[in-house]
């Protein structure tokens, strides 16, 4: 009798502790959840100030000013860990109405899905851009000390290329 009743402790005891674990493992995920969409709403902040606010430091301000002919040296160092497109050439995410543009966004494991993520979660800014058709799009991973050349021609169109 004593036998079974210790088994039956043991049995109830083992039960707790693998609700305990199914707990601590739900907990664990929904802090994790809650940080990462908190990280990624600042990046995507971070994007949106530094192509599309109207102060001094935006990209969309130093364009404006650009004098045809010349050309800038733009840092790019926020967001870190997201990549600078443009879309000259190829279809841009759809908040692009249709139209050339540069986009800051997290990168997609499937480039035909990229334009959908930056029309979701990046920050993009309608450019007059000229063609890429020789180089290809720019993709260009964004570091503490990544630095873009911005030029504008006679014609008005924007040139965009990697400072390496």
């Amino acid at each position: 009798m004593m036998k079974r009743k210790k088994a039956f402790l043991l049995a109830e005891e083992t039960v707790k502790i693998v609700i305990a674990l199914i707990v601590i493992g739900f907990l664990i995920f929904l802090l994790t959840s809650l940080y990462y969409s908190r990280l990624e709403a600042q990046k995507l902040k971070q994007a949106n100030e530094i192509l599309l606010n109207s102060t001094v430091g935006s990209l969309r301000q130093k364009i404006s000013e650009l004098p045809i002919g010349q050309s800038i040296n733009f840092a790019l160092n926020n967001p870190t860990g997201w990549y600078f497109f443009t879309y000259a050439n190829t279809a841009p995410p759809t908040k692009c109405g249709g139209q050339t543009c540069v986009c800051i966004c997290d990168e997609t494991w499937f480039e035909s899905s990229q334009a959908g993520e930056c029309h979701k979660n990046g920050a993009c800014l309608i450019t007059k851009l000229q063609s890429r058709e020789e180089e290809g799009e720019l993709k260009m991973y964004i570091s503490s000390s990544s630095y873009i050349k911005v030029s504008k021609n006679e014609a008005g169109f924007i040139k965009v290329e990697e400072v390496k």
